[in-house]
């Protein structure tokens, strides 16, 4: 049976989650929407973990690795020694959580009819999204409408009303989802054109890259392709080379912000082998905004977009921060946990369609990692929360049984 008022909830969510940018203008108070969801979310969690330990080895295993990444940035910032105030050291460490907690909450707490009727009715607004966005798309690639972000390849890229071309693509690749949930890509065709149109006019690598992905699984699906790991290689080169103009950008050059963030944080990880220098000092939201000793010993605080006030990347990074903080264990911990969530999506998803796009979006998240604090910041919840809704379990959460 239906719970309407779930549904209400879900669908309320979404919105927020999806307009958060143009909302947070005239709401700013909407600004610790993730905090909020990261705890309401462990705490539903773990009335599930208390009540059925064995319901799901996906719940079991996150939260130990968490654990294990958690004590050892705790270690890492004793043996470490680097002055960052001790709650400021656990408000950094829950933001590494939050995204996962919700990841786990969106996948299990909804109810399989109560996820399916939350996105067929946010479908319409999908539709009616991709619409304008498309044309507005087009207008602003002949006359500059204020939607557009930086010029690439003498072309204005596009944005919308969000605040960077990134963010949209979070929005059209999250309606992909929406798309392929309710009613398929058949009967949906023509809005996941428009999708991936826009996408490119936002001339964003990452973009490409899962357009990419999506034509990939959707050539191999038509052949009945056994989408496994192993099949999964040849997907993620293809995927890597569409995105290598980002990755290059942001990890390879020598003379580019993220990248000397990057090359610094393998000093770390050197420096403090194996458990890094220790929470809130190197990458994250908390070693920015009360400014890291070890910024100023790198020299970040010359730095234009590195340096306190201005700061545009210094806050904006996630391997770079995982390497310095937590180390070469900690790095490979997360990884892991990452690998637990997609071999959940191929063995889970029962539909093929919908495994597909969760893959899609599941790839986007991680190619943007790259550059990025995806996994840490605000606008991940959205795409996690889409593939939650796309996994749709034979039995609610509070039967016995393991996923």
């Amino acid at each position: 049976m239906v719970k309407w008022q779930r549904v209400t909830l879900y669908l309320l969510l979404l919105l927020l989650l999806f307009f958060y940018d143009p909302l947070y203008v005239i709401a700013p108070w909407i600004s610790n929407i993730d905090e909020i969801i990261g705890v309401v979310s462990f705490v539903l969690i773990m009335f599930v973990v208390l009540k059925n330990f064995l319901f799901s080895k996906l719940i079991n295993y996150t939260l130990v690795i968490l654990l294990i990444i958690g004590i050892i940035g705790i270690i890492s910032s004793l043996i470490g020694g680097i002055n960052v105030d001790w709650l400021n050291r656990f408000i950094d460490l829950f933001g590494l959580y939050k995204v996962q907690f919700a990841f786990l909450a969106f996948l299990f707490i909804p109810k399989s009819n109560e996820k399916e009727i939350t996105l067929k009715c946010f479908s319409l607004i999908i539709k009616i999204f991709v619409n304008i966005t498309l044309i507005f798309g087009i207008i602003n690639l002949f006359r500059d409408v204020g939607m557009s972000h930086d010029i690439r390849f003498g072309i204005r890229s596009f944005q919308f009303i969000y605040t960077n071309p990134g963010t949209l693509n979070d929005r059209l690749i999250s309606g992909l989802g929406i798309l392929y949930s309710a009613a398929g890509i058949r009967k949906n065709k023509l809005y996941v054109v428009e999708s991936c149109l826009v996408m490119l006019l936002t001339l964003r690598a990452n973009a490409l890259g899962a357009i990419v992905v999506l034509i990939t699984l959707s050539l191999f699906f038509g052949k009945k392709f056994k989408i496994s790991l192993k099949n999964l290689i040849p997907v993620a080169l293809f995927g890597v080379i569409a995105g290598w103009t980002s990755i290059n950008r942001y990890l390879i050059q020598d003379d580019t912000p993220r990248a000397i963030m990057l090359r610094n944080s393998f000093s770390l990880a050197k420096s403090y082998f194996p458990f890094g220098a220790g929470l809130g000092t190197y990458g994250s939201d908390i070693a920015f905004k009360f400014y890291s000793p070890l910024y100023y010993n790198f020299g970040y605080d010359k730095i234009w977009v590195l340096a306190p006030v201005v700061g545009t990347v210094a806050n904006d990074n996630f391997w770079p921060m995982m390497l310095g903080q937590f180390g070469v264990s900690g790095t490979i911990l997360f990884f892991g946990i990452l690998i637990l969530q997609l071999n959940f999506i191929l063995k889970n998803f029962k539909d093929i369609r919908l495994r597909s796009i969760a893959i899609v979006i599941f790839a986007y998240i991680f190619m943007k990692s790259m550059g990025e604090a995806v996994y840490t910041a605000e606008f991940s919840l959205l795409p996690y929360m889409i593939i939650g809704f796309l996994f749709r379990p034979y039995n609610p959460v509070n039967e016995n049984k393991k996923k």
